[in-house]
């Protein structure tokens, strides 16, 4: 298909549709390449032959399917089950469904970043967050209680804002936390494989860190760990 925008940087922005399934928009794009429709329903449809060095999205309940022919990725929200997955490393991706939800499903960008940020709650949609950094915002809950509902990720520093949820994360490796549970009676339950590095936590009911083969530390003197109630285990050391 012919281009359609050539471009370093691309901010495209529509109250409806971007492109269709049929003809989605090409682009080649080398810089940040930002998507937005704001009606709900609205989906974004792209196919970009460059390699843009980062990617923001933002819709309302809407479907996403963004392809990508310099790298092996892909990235694609369904709106009927709010599922985000994302195939290849490459670039980091910042995602936001202003009217919804997103559940994680298979959401692999390597060694770049995510960020994710939804109007309702962040569920397990069944795969794992691979990333370096991964930033999760929501106004309901970030996972759930409960065996297979945590939120399973594969990150090397998470910072993870319920603002009237809980926080519920299982880590397969070692990772740098920081974790805010919001209303009342909330838990932050962290899981991991390796090293919980304590940046910041805090929870109005249980705050829960459980280290299978590692330590439970402190990122920095004046480290807190605030809740009604904090267990803390480790198969090595607690504290500094």
């Amino acid at each position: 298909a012919a281009v359609d925008i050539t471009a370093t940087t691309l901010p495209l922005s529509a109250v409806d549709d971007i492109g269709t399934g049929a003809d989605p928009i090409d682009t080649t794009i080398s810089g940040v390449l930002t998507l937005t429709t704001t009606v709900t329903g609205a989906p974004i449809f792209v196919r970009d032959t460059g390699v843009p060095t980062s990617l923001v999205v933002s819709v309302a309940e809407s479907d996403v399917v963004l392809q990508f022919a310099g790298v092996a990725r892909n990235y694609t929200f369904a709106d009927a089950t709010n599922a985000l997955t994302g195939t290849g490393s490459g670039r980091g991706i910042t995602f936001s469904n202003t009217t919804g939800g997103i559940a994680i499903g298979a959401l692999d960008v390597g060694a770049d970043n995510v960020t994710l940020d939804a109007f309702s709650s962040i569920t397990d949609g069944g795969g794992t967050l691979t990333a370096n950094a991964a930033v999760l915002t929501t106004v309901g809950a970030i996972g759930a209680a409960g065996v297979g509902n945590a939120i399973d990720t594969s990150v090397t520093t998470l910072t993870a804002t319920a603002n009237s949820g809980g926080v519920y994360i299982n880590e397969l490796n070692a990772i740098t936390l920081t974790a805010t549970a919001g209303g009342p009676s909330n838990d932050v339950e962290v899981d991991a494989g390796g090293t919980i590095t304590v940046s910041n936590v805090s929870a109005p009911d249980l705050v829960r860190l459980d280290s299978a083969a590692g330590n439970v530390v402190a990122l920095a003197v004046g480290t807190v760990v605030s809740g009604a109630t904090a267990t803390l285990d480790a198969s090595g050391t607690i504290g500094v």
